[in-house]
């Protein structure tokens, strides 16, 4: 887990690594400090990440309709999580209906090996 990948930040251009399941995320810049999402390098070799997914692709599965379904059943089971659209925007609540940040749920899915290949081997039959 932790494999890093080159990015570069669209506000000043600097380039540095960050995990690859961080793809896609809000990333604070080591030179400008800016809160950004980093651009992915032209070229860049992903490295070997078996069964990890991006929080760019952790997102797209959310956005996607037939995807979403899948992915409320799992979230529904693993953590009493339920997910609701509202005006073309998807949240993922807690049973108190409380807003569940994202990223947390995308981290806490790729820190658990049985999980994180779930997800991935969903994600992989509905997008091929």
């Amino acid at each position: 887990m932790n494999k890093l990948v080159p990015v570069k930040c669209p506000k000043c251009g600097e380039i540095f690594e960050i995990p690859y399941i961080l793809i896609g995320a809000q990333q604070c810049c080591c030179s400008c400090g800016e809160k950004v999402v980093c651009d992915i390098l032209v070229g860049t070799l992903y490295p070997e990440t078996g069964f990890e997914m991006t929080f760019a692709d952790f997102q797209q599965l959310l956005a996607g309709k037939d995807t979403r379904r899948l992915m409320s059943t799992l979230l529904r089971d693993w953590y009493s999580y339920e997910i609701e659209e509202q005006d073309d925007t998807v949240c993922v609540r807690s049973m108190a209906h409380e807003n569940v940040d994202l990223l947390k749920v995308h981290l806490r899915i790729q820190a658990d090996p049985e999980k994180r290949k779930r997800v991935y081997e969903m994600a992989m039959s509905n997008w091929r």
